[in-house]
Parts: C-alpha cells; structure tokens; sequence
C-alpha cells in the first residue's frame, strides 16, 4: 500500500490482518482495498499533516459487503485518528451508520450524521463519499454521490490527537471497537474545497 501524496510528502502504511488489493472489486483502476470486517486495517502513524488549519476536502469510494465487525453502537469504521485504550478519543472519525455516515471529533466535541433523502448506502453498489471542510466558515459538510447531505457541522474548529490514522478500524470512546467489512477505492485527501455545491 502506498501513499501518492503530490506534495512529496509520504507517509508509511502499515497493513494488518487480511487487507488486500482485490481485483474482484473496484471503481477506478485494476484494484480496491478489501477489508473482512475481522481484525483489518491500515495504518498511518501521528502526523502534522493530520492536523488541518486550512480548507480541506476527504473522498474516497465506498462499497459495504457486510456488517462484521461492527462495534457496540451498530456502526462501522471507515477512517479516522483513534487511540487503543479504554477510551479510543476518535478525533477527525467517520463511521457507517444504517442510513448514512456519523462523522465525530471528540477533541472539538463535535459530531453529526450525514444522510441524503432515499439514499441507501448499504445496498452493495458504490457510493463516492466526500466531507468537506471550509475553514473561513468553520463548516463541514458531507456529499454523497455528488449530493450535498442535509446535516452540516458548524461552529467546528477541528481538534488535534496524537492517534494514529487508521482505515477500516476506530475505536469508539467507550473503548467498543468496530472494524469495516467491504472496499474502499481512490481514498484522497486534499488542502483545499473542492467540492461547494451538489
């Protein structure tokens, strides 16, 4: 697994459990990630880089196989920054819930979920997901397939945690963790808004 960051900037990606590229699934290109949803995930250690004091935009594509692995609350692990104590302090975390996505910082004690009107996004077809963050406007918001979810969070100044980044696991802040059973493809984080309007 490898970090393409434009900017020169690469970070290291730790791979543990079965997380593979497979073929037998992806959006664009030859290959996804594919996670079994037991004991699966990517890891990328603290960095400044995580910490974002400007316009930033997270999208990558999105396609749930299953629902092993989730943790106690029902949700699955997509991304975000955890720790592995009892309290897992996810800063910058997203989860798949039952109709949509809950993102949740508790460093800036923030939270929302994300959901479109007749959206289903457990329905075993691709979804492109992507959360925005305005930073003159302190917002983020969340797309779903291009459309613009009806919940946004506001009054958010991201937090910062000295917690690895990891994929496809999260620990929740009553220590329950939950792992991602299914494919994430063209994972991306940019600097910058590039997605305003649906």
């Amino acid at each position: 697994f490898t970090d393409s960051s434009l900017d020169g900037t690469t970070h290291t990606i730790s791979r543990t459990g079965n997380t593979v590229h497979s073929t037998g699934q992806s959006k664009i290109g030859a290959s996804s990630i594919y996670f079994d949803g037991s004991g699966d995930w990517l890891s990328i250690g603290d960095s400044a880089d995580f910490y974002v004091t400007t316009d930033y935009t997270h999208e990558f594509y999105y396609l749930q196989a299953g629902t092993t692995g989730e943790d106690s609350y029902s949700k699955a692990a997509i991304f975000g920054q955890s720790g592995t104590g009892s309290n897992g302090n996810p800063r910058a975390a997203l989860w798949r819930e039952t109709t949509g996505f809950q993102w949740y910082d508790s460093e800036a004690d923030k939270s929302s979920s994300f959901t479109v009107s007749g959206k289903n996004v457990e329905d075993g077809e691709w979804h492109h997901i992507a959360l925005t963050y305005d930073l003159s406007a302190t917002t983020m918001k969340c797309y779903i397939d291009g459309v613009a979810c009806s919940q946004s969070i506001t009054s958010y100044t991201p937090g910062n945690a000295a917690n690895s980044l990891y994929f496809g696991r999260l620990q929740a802040s009553n220590g329950s963790t939950g792992y991602f059973n299914g494919y994430l493809d063209e994972i991306r984080f940019t600097k910058s808004l590039v997605y305003t309007a649906n």
